[in-house]
């Protein structure tokens, strides 16, 4: 893999994602959006549509925004939030990628916040549920540093993104990053594809802490905006995760792996009658077709099931969707 093959497969990890990370915040507006392997080459865009921030806000958000980033509360909450990201990745790197699959799928479920608190959610997903505590504290602190106690959460949440949209604020958005997820890899072609995979991470990183920012101004605390901030933080790993081991397959010589604009390898009647076409985690990675699993095993769909019934069943699998009995379907 060359060096303009290695650009082009950085942009990919970045847009391959955007659109996941980017759920968080229409989701937070009252729309519902699951995560797409693809998505058109937009600008990316981190403010929620929805009531605006006030017009005072507006005038003096560039002002405000300048000494937040020269907070030390502002560089801590960042760097809580990068360790949120971190757990995550380290717990993600031991599950097998159906696993993978059924949680990305399964917690990004307009639904699935109704039964699951953001604590009890990150636990399940490898994270310590304290630093959302000390996330909530940290905004709270920088809103009194900084005379935000009685501004609305859509005015928090716009002078944080006005702050991590300066030099200074992507400077330590991205110093957290290569802090939680940096590795050394001797070969320099498995190096660009983790340096590429490292600096695409910041994007999901910023849009977490501005929804968890929002979720700290929210009174009562948002639980419902921190649950989805982290189902799609963990979505956005899981993506750019799956494209860093493409990449890293073909450093070592695989060939690349059809995602779109070639027909399917398999699908439709090519796979046999006790076999799916396993599209990969997401839509992404793998195209081949294997064995049906059996109940009690995870999965993202009905026909990936002996039974043909995927369904989310809390005392079985409390985050992902696992092969039912048929009748549970019915």
């Amino acid at each position: 893999m060359d060096s303009l093959e290695l650009h082009k497969f950085g942009s990919r990890i970045l847009r391959a994602f955007t659109a996941t990370a980017l759920s968080a915040s229409l989701v937070v507006a009252g729309c519902e959006m699951l995560p797409q392997a693809e998505v058109s080459e937009t600008p990316v865009e981190l403010r929620a549509s929805g009531e605006g921030p006030s017009s005072e806000i507006v005038k003096n958000g560039q002002k405000i925004a300048q000494a937040i980033v020269a907070d030390e509360a502002f560089v801590e909450l960042i760097e809580v939030g990068a360790e949120v990201m971190g757990d995550v990745h380290q717990a993600q790197q031991k599950l097998s990628g159906e696993a993978l699959d059924g949680i990305a799928v399964t917690t990004t479920a307009p639904a699935f916040g109704e039964v699951m608190g953001p604590g009890t959610l990150l636990a399940h997903l490898g994270g310590n549920p304290k630093l959302l505590d000390s996330m909530q504290y940290l905004v709270n602190e920088i809103r009194d540093n900084h005379d935000l106690q009685g501004a609305s959460a859509q005015d928090v949440r716009y002078v944080f993104e006005l702050a991590l949209e300066t030099n200074e604020g992507n400077a330590i958005l991205a110093a957290a990053v290569e802090d939680e997820l940096v590795l050394s890899i001797y070969n320099p072609c498995k190096q660009l594809c983790y340096n590429a995979y490292v600096a695409a991470m910041v994007i999901p990183l910023a849009l977490f802490v501005l929804e968890m920012v929002l979720a700290a101004a929210t009174f009562p605390f948002g639980l419902l905006i921190a649950m989805f901030a982290i189902a799609m933080l963990n979505a956005s790993l899981t993506m750019a995760g799956v494209l860093l081991d493409q990449c890293i397959a073909e450093c070592g010589g695989a060939p690349p792996v059809n995602n779109g604009g070639n027909p399917a390898l398999c699908g439709g009647d090519s796979c046999n009658q006790n076999e799916y076409c396993w599209k990969g985690v997401l839509g992404i990675g793998k195209d081949e077709c294997r064995t049906k699993r059996g109940q009690g095993n995870v999965c993202s769909s009905h026909g990936q099931c002996q039974t043909n019934c995927c369904k989310y069943h809390t005392w079985s699998n409390p985050v992902s969707k696992t092969c039912r009995p048929a009748n549970a379907c019915n």
